[in-house]
């Protein structure tokens, strides 16, 4: 069930359903403030099956909820969605929880609390963290910019998570643009001290695609920073965020070398321009896809032990959102799809070993099987990718 928005009074009648049988409830709060955990906890209370809650914009006042009350066992994902940091203490109430998706509110007084001394939370299987952009609440409230926001999320988790194997940071956190570089010296650090906190196995970062002058003296220390805080980590996806196509760096693999990676995902989707009257140019679409077909092989001789590959964004974009009036490179790019057909996602595994080495493409379905695969077990071995070196995996158009 999904409403909005909500007051006590909705909340009432959303109780009084005579169905006991509710799994899922997403909520979105209206604008008077601050809300209050009674009635939300009163209505938790009269579904014993639900398993999945989302809030949007609950913002409790700074007093902290009373853990001790009776817990609410059936819960299994939370999101808590431009939320205060007082909104975090339902999972504390939540022992069975699994995943929790959060993003707080930009107002001032919303994150306040966050370095108060609390119990840590109990340990979840994924932690999605995103920093959204400026608050939707209008004027009379002070807001927070992204990197603000992104320091004190960073801060609360530091405190109060516990070391969770799925860690993905979304929307605004702004760690690198390139892939290699990072933004700056802070939020490298910042980074470094959460992924030390939380010890992920698997973890997911955005690439901020677009124009800046990187500072060539971090090139590289995002991942010499993340390699020894997670000498462990085995899983990592790339994902391209923003209105600008990720033009991926010559250093991009040497720079991933530094990590002891048995899976990578590289998301590097093209914009969709289709909508709007700035088209890519042939000769630049060409150049994106030529960069990405040549990337596996680079990626196979700088990261000796990964066993599975896929990328995002190899199909060139369709002539439709390619400027016509520049002919140079249509024919190239017509001849490219000709050779990869229109496949935005690929993937591969590894045979063999040491010099002997080569990429064998796959079925998606088998591709993303392994990836799940890698990041789920909590004690990996190669054999246990067994299934996809069977003659079915691969791909054969």
């Amino acid at each position: 069930m999904s409403c909005r928005p909500v007051s006590p009074g909705v909340l009432s009648i959303i109780k009084s359903i005579p169905s006991r049988n509710l799994v899922m409830l997403d909520l979105w709060h209206g604008f008077q403030l601050p809300h209050d955990f009674s009635p939300l906890l009163s209505t938790i209370e009269a579904f014993p099956k639900l398993s999945t809650l989302a809030l949007n914009y609950f913002l409790p006042g700074p007093t902290p909820l009373d853990t001790t009350r009776p817990s609410f066992s059936s819960i299994l994902h939370i999101t808590l969605r431009g939320c205060s940091v007082t909104s975090t203490d339902l999972v504390y109430l939540c022992p069975n929880l699994e995943s929790l998706n959060l993003s707080l509110d930009h107002v001032d007084r919303s994150v306040a609390g966050h370095m108060d001394p609390r119990p840590r939370w109990p340990k979840l299987s994924r932690l999605i963290v995103t920093v959204g952009h400026t608050t939707r609440w209008g004027g009379g409230f002070t807001t927070l910019g992204a990197a603000e926001v992104q320091t004190v999320l960073f801060k609360l988790l530091e405190r109060r998570a516990s070391p969770v194997p799925h860690l993905e940071l979304a929307g605004e956190c702004e760690l690198t643009r390139d892939g290699v570089t990072a933004v700056d010296t802070d939020a490298s650090r910042r980074l470094a001290r959460l992924l030390a906190a939380l010890q992920p196995r698997a973890l997911t970062l955005p690439v901020h695609a677009g124009f800046h002058i990187p500072d060539r003296r971090l090139d590289g220390r995002l991942w010499t920073e993340v390699a020894r805080v997670l000498p462990r980590l085995r899983a990592l996806t790339l994902r391209r965020v923003g209105a600008d196509d990720w033009e991926l760096p010559d250093a991009l693999p040497a720079a991933l070398a530094q990590l002891q990676l048995r899976c990578l995902f590289v998301d590097a989707s093209p914009v969709d321009r289709s909508g709007s009257s700035r088209y890519s140019s042939p000769r630049m679409e060409l150049e994106r896809v030529r960069a990405l077909d040549a990337l596996p092989s680079k990626l196979l001789a700088a990261l000796p032990k990964m066993r599975v590959l896929g990328i995002t964004g190899t199909a060139a974009l369709p002539d439709a959102v390619v400027d016509t009036s520049e002919k140079w490179g249509l024919e190239d790019l017509r001849k490219w799809r000709k050779g990869y057909g229109e496949r935005n996602t690929r993937w591969w595994r590894v045979d063999g070993e040491g010099a002997e080495r080569k990429l064998v493409e796959l079925w998606r379905e088998y591709g993303e099987q392994a990836q799940q695969l890698v990041e789920n077990a909590e004690n990996y071995r190669v054999a246990d990718l067994a299934e996809i070196y069977l003659d079915k995996c691969r791909y054969e158009p």
